[in-house]
């Protein structure tokens, strides 16, 4: 299967010459969460996980041919 994922603000550095966003093929039954192992992302680096277009809190989800997975870092300021 295949998805596309797009890292955005300081996660885009993960894929460098990408501009932040890959098409990458999986095995059928990957989770987020072994997506965010196979790109070496701590779950700590990643606060907010988002499959087409749409907040997933089950970082344990099964992906599917032709999601969108977004992966936004945690936000600081003030």
């Amino acid at each position: 299967m295949q998805i596309r994922i797009k890292l955005m603000g300081a996660l885009r550095n993960q894929l460098p010459n990408t501009q932040g966003s890959i098409e990458i093929d999986l095995e059928s039954g990957t989770t987020v969460n072994s997506m965010l192992e196979k790109l070496q992302l701590p779950a700590g680096r990643v606060h907010l996980v988002m499959v087409n277009g749409e907040m997933e809190h089950n970082r344990g989800r099964p992906l599917a041919d032709g999601d969108e997975l977004t992966l936004f870092p945690p936000v600081a300021g003030g």
